[in-house]
């Protein structure tokens, strides 16, 4: 379950997760079990081809989040593209081509965990335009956490 895994990365990572959705009008589920993520990727990488990866990943990330659905369910994925309105044969396409995308996701998960040092999602980057600022937090951090970085982060800007 995401819950269990996320509290045995980050102590209190499912509370501090629960305040800040509750804050954002969210209620996550974390009893949903973890599944694959490939497929989900690969849809994922072929919406953003048409202009639809972000709604797509929203309605995916709705539907695991906050409903408990599996990641490597079909239907569910098959269902968040023709909410988003996404060609279903397109997509079924993709995902019955065990190969559609899949060099594309490997190549994007070496660059995060590789390049950028990501090894859990979600995980936030800020950055300054002029490259002098960099910073890594992730989702699970506290509240406190989260200012003390913007904190550090404006102050940089303005130096």
């Amino acid at each position: 379950k995401w819950g269990e895994r996320l509290d045995a990365f980050y102590p209190g990572g499912r509370t501090s997760i629960a305040t800040l959705g509750e804050k954002a009008g969210k209620t996550f589920n974390f009893d949903v079990e973890l599944s694959d993520t490939m497929d989900s990727w690969r849809l994922a990488m072929w919406a953003e081809q048409q202009g639809k990866g972000e709604d797509l990943l929203s309605a995916i990330g709705r539907r695991y989040f906050e409903e408990g659905q599996q990641l490597g369910n079909r239907s569910m994925l098959l269902a968040a593209a023709e909410e988003v309105g996404m060609d279903l044969g397109g997509a079924e396409h993709v995902l019955n081509d065990e190969t559609a995308f899949r060099d594309e996701v490997m190549s994007k998960y070496r660059w995060a965990l590789e390049d950028q040092g990501i090894n859990s999602i979600p995980v936030f980057l800020i950055s300054d335009m002029g490259g002098s600022f960099r910073q890594v937090v992730h989702g699970s951090s506290s509240v406190h956490d989260f200012y003390a970085l913007l904190s550090k982060a404006s102050d940089s800007v303005r130096e």
